[in-house]
Parts: structure tokens; sequence; C-alpha cells
């Protein structure tokens, strides 16, 4: 009982003492930390844009499919973003129809290497550059989808960049200051183009008439964008290329017609599959030869003492032991001679050889080969071992004597 008060005392004590310390060496403190956007601006880069178009008296609707193409009025401007799904062929030609017919279409084109029909079919062309030192880089989003720090982030140095001064063509032809991203070129058909903004490196906005209508295509929606309309004159030039005409609704395309598994995967990982499809097409190919029924396990089979006694030989001849072989192989042989011919073990080798040949009918140079130098080379050994054969196969001529010798 005293020892578990004891040892309890102890714990407590500890425990005290670890307090004491933590309470010495630490200190809350407040600190502010970037967490993202939250809410709907969190999966929404065009929220903020809606907002204020709203706020200045446009009607501001949000189209999440192109079914409702059909109900649009015969005037208005559509917005589409990057992050929209790729148009099935007959809803993209409704769009392009609505545009021809006096419309407006602002739109961001997709960044090169990834698939955008609708880019494709106004002639844009895209191209990645290099930004030069002090503009925005390409934005870098957060892997489930938040907006990109501007703390860590080059898209962060957008609410203090100044921008730099265009001027639209439209009467009273106004001069805004826009903050634009510079990571990608846009060039289109000359013929189509009514005007662009031009960067250090090739345009980064364009104009294009399509029938009666026209469509402003933009390399990246950075001046539209919730971490950037509120930089510079960016608000004032949305608002401004939105109420161009004055005649209608302005529409936000958000995911107008959800795509496939596969329709994403293309559009995203088109490598990726196709690596995937030669390497399951290298293991079918490789599969292939072992189809059929399976052969079945041969049963277990319990080994002769002559595998053993081969294996053994096999293992002492690649180990360089054939001298040993070739000894063992002589006493052997010279065992079986003794048992047919009496005296044979205890004669001296003189004696020996000559009963070999007298006796057993061997040539005098073999019965002496018998008795020399042991074998070191593979073909030498390879003659030795015939010649014993040869030698066991003739003592067996001789009938077994048990008599002693006189």
């Amino acid at each position: 009982m005293k020892r578990t008060l004891a040892l309890a005392v102890v714990l407590l004590a500890l425990g005290a003492a670890l307090v004491l310390w933590f309470l010495d060496r630490f200190e809350y403190a407040d600190s502010r930390t970037y967490v993202g956007y939250q809410g709907e601006a969190r999966s929404n880069p065009l929220l903020a844009a809606q907002r204020v178009l709203r706020e200045l008296g446009f009607e501001v609707n949000v189209l999440s499919a192109l079914t409702g193409f059909p109900e649009l009025p015969a005037h208005g401007v559509i917005v589409a973003d990057a992050e929209r799904w790729t148009l099935p062929a007959r809803a993209q030609d409704q769009l392009l129809e609505w545009v021809r017919s006096g419309n407006t279409l602002i739109l961001e084109v997709k960044p090169s290497g990834l698939n955008d029909p609708l880019a494709d079919a106004l002639g844009i062309e895209r191209k990645f550059v290099t930004p030069p030192a002090g503009t925005p880089a390409r934005p870098r989003r957060a892997p489930d989808g938040a907006p990109p720090n501007p703390d860590a982030s080059p898209a962060g140095a957008v609410r203090e960049a100044r921008g730099e001064l265009y001027t639209l063509p439209w009467a009273p032809y106004p001069t805004y200051r826009i903050v634009l991203a510079h990571w990608q070129v846009l060039t289109a058909p000359p013929k189509t183009v009514e005007f662009n903004f031009v960067g250090p490196q090739g345009a980064l906005v364009l104009g294009l008439r399509l029938g009666q209508g026209r469509v402003i295509a933009f390399n990246n929606f950075l001046p539209l964008s919730n971490w950037g309309i509120g930089s510079a004159d960016n608000a004032a030039f949305s608002a401004r290329i939105a109420g161009r005409d004055g005649r209608g609704p302005v529409f936000f395309l958000r995911n107008p017609v959800k795509a496939s598994l596969w329709d994403w995967l293309l559009s995203h990982a088109a490598p990726t599959l196709a690596a995937a499809a030669v390497l399951i097409a290298l293991w079918l190919w490789r599969a292939a030869v072992r189809a059929g029924p399976t052969s079945p396990d041969p049963a277990p089979a319990r080994r002769r003492w002559g595998d053993h006694i081969e294996a053994s030989g096999r293992f002492l001849w690649r180990s360089g032991a054939r001298a040993w072989l070739a000894m063992r192989a002589r006493e052997a042989a010279f065992a079986s001679v003794e048992r047919r011919i009496p005296g044979f073990g205890d004669a001296p080798p003189e004696a020996r050889r000559a009963m070999l040949v007298r006796q057993l009918g061997l040539r005098p140079e073999e019965a002496a080969q018998l008795y020399g130098m042991l074998p070191s080379s593979p073909a030498a050994l390879i003659a030795e071992a015939r010649l014993l054969r040869r030698l066991h196969e003739l003592s067996f001529r001789v009938p077994i004597s048990r008599a002693s010798p006189t």
C-alpha cells in the first residue's frame, strides 16, 4: 500500500514538473494563416465577378447546362471559364451560332496542352511562354481546387501589381489599367481579329469577330477572378466588356455538361492512358504464352543413390577437386581388383603392376599410368576414368578367390 502511494506521488510530481516546464517554454500567440476562400468562392473562381456585375445593375444568371439555350434571349453575354467540361459537338455549334447572331462570348481558353475544342473551332492557338520578371506567373491551384495562396504563389502579387494600360476599340475608347497573366500567348487568323492586348511576348487577349457577334478570348481570367478583380481597373474593365452592347443579361457558364470519367481522362491524362495501354498490351503478350490449362505437378519421387553420387561428382568437378575424384576412383577400382586377386593389396607397387598386366591383360604403360601422378586436367581425368572402368570390367572376369597367397 505504501509502495503504491509513493509511486502515485512520484508520478504526480513528474506530471506537475512537465506542465511547469511546458508553460515556461511555450506561450499562446495570435497569428494569421491563409486558409483560402471559403464556401462557394472556394469552388467558383468567378463568384466575385458575378456579384460585382449584379451590384452594378446587370442581370446575372448561371448556366449549368446548355439545354437552356433555346430559351436564351435574343441578346446577351456568356462568360465561359477554362474549368468547363468539353462541350458536345451539337452544343458547341449552338453556342457559336448564338454568338454569330449578334451576341458576345467572353472566353477563357484552356492551358496549352489540354484539349479545348471550342478554342480550336475559333482558330485560337495557345503557347506557353516564360513570363517576364515582375509579372503574374501561371496561378498554381491547391489540390482541392482552392484558389492560389497569395502569400506563397506568384499569383499573390496580383493585388500589388499596377498592371498595364490597354485601350478598348469602342467609343469612347476607354483606357484601363489591367493586370493580365503573361504565361500564355494567343494567336488567331488575322482576318477575324478585331483587337488584341499584346504583352512583351505576344497577345494576351484577343477580340474576334464571329458573324454579327464578338468573342473576347483571354489567356487567363485573372482580371475576372476572385483574387484579381479587386486590383487595378480590373473590375471596371470586366463591367465594360460584359455590358458592351447593353442589350441583355450576362450568363456565367459553369460545368455546362458533366463529362464522363473517360472524357476527363482523355483531357487531363492522355499520356498516362497511352502508357497504361502499352503496359497492359505487353503484359497480355507475355501472359499469352501461358494460356490454356496448366500441366499437373509431377508426383514427388525419391532420388536414387546414383543420382546423389552423380550430383556429388558434378559438384566436385565444377569446384576444381578433379584430383580428389581421380584418387577415389583409383581406390574403388583397386578394391575391386583386390577382391578378385589374392594378395594384390599387400604386394608392392611393382608387383601390382605386374599382376594387372599378367592376370587382367592391361598394357604395361596403362598399368604404370594407374600408379603415376593424379590427373589434373579434364581431358586426362576423363581418359583415366575410361581406363579405370575397363579395369573394373576386366576384374569381373576373374573369379573371387579367398585363398591366401603362397
